[in-house]
């Protein structure tokens, strides 16, 4: 009787071994870890993420956990821009292919087009404007998929990508040019205002579950 329990026990500790092989590459990803700034002596920014802004990220929560905003678009301002970025736990092997997943919710606008942009090194540019790169993802085919009611609220988008092997930061914002940015105001437009989108639970998974990050 008790050499069936052990093994009964050791073959679900299997089944909980193969499940946990879906590692996320994406640290903090719900950016629920904060770090605390000591002039403040209170929480200002998510643990693990910079950005190329030389203001910090929107830093929120509500019932549901915490979530980071960044500036996509200023209704004076041309190319105001901010964006998240990353390490990723290890650099992605090449032709590998990883399932990227991210939640989105607008504020007061909608547009069409949020983007990652993967890199070998990291992006210092210091200034709140576009960074005019192509991203390696555009999520506007997926994020158009929406219904536009439904693009009001929080949206879950998953994508598949494949890696080119030099991939070792993520950036997440709009690469897109004002004038080619479709618009929907939730409300009536101010000027000098940045409109922001909210974002939380971000995954890089391999789509390989045998492999994992030393």
């Amino acid at each position: 009787m008790k050499q069936t329990i052990r093994l009964s026990f050791l073959f679900i500790l299997q089944i909980i071994g193969f499940n946990c092989y879906s590692q996320n590459l994406v640290a903090n990803s719900s950016f629920e870890d904060v770090n605390i700034c000591t002039e403040f002596n209170a929480p200002c920014s998510p643990a693990a993420w910079k950005t190329t802004s030389p203001f910090l990220l929107t830093y929120g929560g509500d019932k549901s956990g915490k979530y980071v905003g960044i500036i996509l678009f200023n209704s004076s301002i041309n190319e105001v821009r901010q964006y998240l970025q990353i390490k990723l736990l290890c650099p992605l092997k090449k032709d590998k292919q990883y399932k990227f997943s991210i939640k989105i919710k607008p504020e007061q606008v909608l547009i069409e087009s949020i983007g990652v942009l993967f890199s070998d090194s990291a992006l210092f540019y210091n200034t709140n404007k576009l960074i005019r790169k192509n991203p390696s993802i555009d999520l506007k085919d997926y994020y158009l998929l929406t219904p536009f009611k439904k693009r009001k609220t929080w949206t879950k988008i998953d994508v598949d990508y494949r890696a080119k092997g030099d991939e070792k930061y993520m950036i997440i914002g709009n690469f897109q040019l004002d004038s080619e940015q479709k618009r929907a105001f939730l409300s009536k437009p101010k000027d000098f205002t940045n409109y922001n989108y909210e974002i939380d639970d971000v995954e890089l998974i391999p789509i390989d579950t045998t492999y994992l990050c030393p």
